[in-house]
């Protein structure tokens, strides 16, 4: 059997960096499963990836031959995380509703909040 490496945060923010602009150039969408209460952001088109933690609730998955942030999952997202964070509050104002009957692939298309998306998650690796 395989050992498997665990990822590296340094690699993983040196593959990254071009993190904001990518959020900019590529589709990203929300993804809401209600049951879990878990968000879904994924940059691109879904794709295999691994998935590790951050901080608190949030991880990021991450392509594991890239190491490319393909993605973020914020667990408990409207029980806690929407509730704690103002910021968040004012970023997805628009799309919240449209997230909490469960709705998938809900696109980020305005290119002001996938900026400031692509701004916040910039610092996060």
């Amino acid at each position: 059997m395989e050992e498997v490496k665990p990822l590296d945060t340094e690699e993983i923010r040196r593959a990254n960096v071009d993190l904001a602009d990518r959020i900019e150039a590529e589709r990203v969408t929300l993804d809401y499963n209600p049951e879990a209460d878990v968000l879904t952001i994924t940059i691109g088109e879904p794709q295999v990836a691994i998935t590790e933690p951050l901080f608190d609730d949030i991880m990021y998955r991450v392509d594991p031959d890239t190491l490319k942030i393909v993605g973020i999952e914020i667990v408990a997202f409207f029980g806690d995380f929407v509730r704690r964070n103002k910021l968040v509050r004012k970023l997805l104002r628009g799309y919240l509703e449209q997230l909490r009957p469960g709705n998938t692939g809900v696109v980020i298309d305005d290119p002001h909040n996938k900026e400031l998306l692509g701004s916040i998650l910039a610092v996060v690796p």
